[in-house]
């Protein structure tokens, strides 16, 4: 099977209110909900828009308030490859999702379609926190 890299730059951490005023909260892409309790950090879910991160972001207000701790938000563009569609952006959440295992996603946390017929490895750079560096459909 022949292999396609998938580029991440995520943004610095910002907190839930704050982040309505980042930049990039028009843009499209996934990105990831977490909370930071003392030292500890939490991944409690990823996701994905193909409208902007603002209407996605807003949708989760009422269960994420409910977490103690300071509530964080990373948002993700795809850097690479320059093309991207809603299968695309779908197949990189899903395989974020079995990767990570956020608390509060429920999909794609067994198994997931592939998006072709290549095996994808997914780079996360930027401030990525505690997302892997790499991650590889192929495991």
């Amino acid at each position: 099977m022949r292999s396609k890299i998938v580029k991440i730059e995520w943004s610095y951490p910002r907190t839930y209110d704050n982040i309505f005023y980042s930049p990039q909260i028009n843009d499209i892409g996934i990105y990831c909900l977490s909370r930071k309790y003392g030292e500890n950090e939490t991944l409690l879910y990823i996701g994905k828009t193909n409208h902007s991160f603002y209407s996605r972001l807003n949708s989760h207000k009422e269960w994420f308030e409910q977490y103690k701790g300071k509530r964080l938000v990373r948002l993700g563009t795809i850097t690479w490859p320059k093309k991207v569609d809603d299968r695309l952006i779908s197949f990189i959440e899903s395989a974020l999702i079995l990767a990570t295992e956020p608390f509060e996603n429920t999909h794609s946390r067994n198994s997931y379609s592939y998006y072709d017929d290549y095996e994808y490895q997914i780079i996360n750079s930027g401030y990525r926190g505690i997302l892997p560096k790499t991650i590889s459909t192929k495991d």
